[in-house]
């Protein structure tokens, strides 16, 4: 089991449950307004706050079905013993991230930290939307290894969140660096980070050396 890579499921279950039980009370319960969030934005005129919330909440939703739906598209046993619940885990996966397209892009033009923030987000996006149409791509020409890796790649950018948390609470609390600066490097850094931890475990599975 341990030769696959299979053991890396246990701690992406944890990862996954954890920061789905954490988004969702504190988004939905402790703060369901989102003032605490709102505080650190510049708002202009064109600010729709009761839009902005309804898609943040959409956006939330969705990000949090795709974050524990990934780790059970890893499974071998549901992939090879339940062909079928593999394909509708994938179809889970695959659609919330295209359905949440564009309440990120909207989030994302009202992002903490302004234009700079806003581009980081909108390439973030597009990178996620890339890798996961790849990953359905490769599938349906049968090309398995491929589609395994671009899920890989896929996954990465969906733990994004969660790195950029971790980032901006380093560099806030850590560093004594103001939250808006801290936030803006966080947005650029999180999906890099991911990536590159991604394609570093791919290449030593590719070199054998990977568990």
């Amino acid at each position: 089991m341990r030769k696959n890579g299979s053991w890396l499921i246990y701690p992406l279950f944890f990862i996954a449950l954890m920061w789905a039980l954490h988004t969702l009370t504190k988004n939905f319960m402790t703060d369901p307004e989102f003032s605490k969030f709102l505080m650190y934005k510049t708002i202009g005129d064109g600010f729709n706050q009761e839009l902005w919330t309804v898609l943040i909440r959409v956006h939330i939703i969705l990000a949090v079905t795709a974050i524990l739906a990934g780790p059970l598209g890893f499974v071998k046993k549901i992939r090879v013993k339940r062909p079928a619940l593999h394909r509708m885990i994938g179809k889970v996966y695959i659609g919330s991230i295209l359905l949440n397209v564009l309440p990120a892009l909207y989030v994302a033009l009202h992002a903490t930290g302004g234009l700079i923030a806003t581009v980081g987000f909108f390439l973030l996006t597009a990178v996620w939307l890339y890798a996961t149409v790849k990953a359905y791509t490769t599938i349906r020409k049968r090309q398995v290894e491929a589609h395994r890796r671009w899920m890989i790649r896929s996954y990465a950018v969906t733990l994004a969140n969660n790195t950029l948390y971790v980032v901006n609470l380093v560099l806030d609390k850590a560093f004594g660096l103001e939250y808006v600066p801290a936030y803006v490097i966080a947005v650029w850094s999180c999906w890099m980070i991911n990536l590159f931890v991604a394609e570093g475990y791919l290449r030593l599975r590719r070199n054998g050396q990977a568990a």
